[in-house]
C-alpha cells in the first residue's frame, strides 16, 4: 500500500485551475480587456470631437446671428412691399376705362343725334371684399371686385320715342359683346314727359338709364383666367 506525504504547508497550496492550465484562455481574456479599453477611447474621443464642433458652430452663430435676424426682417418687408405692389397692379388692372365708356355713350345715340340732350351723368364706382382681402392668401369669397354704375338723365324730342330708345339700348349692349370694357347692362328705367317741354311742341321727353360695364377683379393680368392667352 502506497502512501503520500505533503510537505507543504497548507497555505503553501496551489490549485491549478483550467485558465492556468490553458493560456488561450488568458490571451481571450487580455484581448477583451483591450478592446473595451479602446472601444471607450473612441468614444470619449468621439465625445469630445462632437463637443468642440458644437462649440464651434456656437461660436459660427454667435458671429452671424444678428445678420440672419437682419435678414429675416429684411424678407418679411419684402413680402409686405410685394404685396402691395401686387395691390396696385390690381387695382390698375381693374380700373374702368371711363374715356371709351363715355365715348360709347355718345357714339352709339341711333339717327339724328341732335334729338338727345344729356342732363345728368352720374357715375358710382364701390369696391367689394377689400376690407377682408389679404394679397397672396387664397380666400374663398376670391380676389376684391370693382362694380361702377353710370345714371344717365336726358331729354328726347320726336314722336315714337320708344323704338329710338330701344335702339339705343340695343347698341350700348352692343358694346359689351365687342369690347371687354363695354356695357354689359342697359336698362331704361322710365320714359316722361318732360317738364322743359312747351305747350306748344310737348314732344320732349326725359329718360332715364342705368348703365353698368363688367365686374372687374382685382387681380394682375398673369393671375386673371380671363386675360391668360
Amino acid at each position: 500500500m502506497k502512501q503520500y506525504i505533503n510537505l507543504l504547508e497548507e497555505d503553501e497550496l496551489h490549485y491549478h485551475s483550467a485558465a492556468s492550465n490553458n493560456p488561450l484562455l488568458k490571451i481571450g481574456a487580455v484581448l477583451i480587456v483591450l478592446v473595451v479599453v479602446a472601444g471607450t477611447g473612441w468614444s470619449v474621443n468621439g465625445m469630445r470631437s462632437r463637443i468642440r464642433y458644437s462649440k464651434d458652430l456656437e461660436t459660427s452663430w454667435s458671429s452671424i446671428e444678428d445678420r440672419v435676424k437682419r435678414a429675416e426682417t429684411l424678407a418679411d418687408e419684402l413680402k409686405r412691399v410685394e404685396r402691395g405692389l401686387e395691390t396696385l397692379h390690381g387695382w390698375h388692372h381693374s380700373r374702368f376705362e371711363w374715356p371709351q365708356l363715355l365715348g360709347d355713350i355718345r357714339d352709339e345715340l341711333p339717327g339724328d343725334p341732335g334729338r338727345f340732350q344729356f342732363l345728368r351723368l352720374h357715375f358710382d364706382e364701390i369696391v367689394r371684399g377689400l376690407r377682408n382681402f389679404r394679397p397672396g392668401n387664397d380666400s374663398i369669397s376670391g380676389p376684391p371686385v370693382r362694380t361702377a354704375s353710370i345714371q344717365l338723365r336726358g331729354n328726347i324730342e320726336g314722336i315714337r320715342i320708344e323704338p329710338v330708345l330701344a335702339s339705343y339700348e340695343a347698341n350700348l349692349l352692343r358694346t359689351g359683346v365687342a369690347e371687354s370694357n363695354g356695357f354689359q347692362r342697359v336698362v331704361l328705367e322710365n320714359v316722361n314727359p318732360s317738364t322743359q317741354a312747351s305747350p306748344d311742341d310737348p314732344r320732349l321727353n326725359l329718360f332715364n338709364f342705368t348703365l353698368s360695364p363688367p365686374d372687374r377683379k382685382m387681380i394682375t393680368p398673369k393671375d386673371d383666367p380671363e386675360e391668360t392667352p
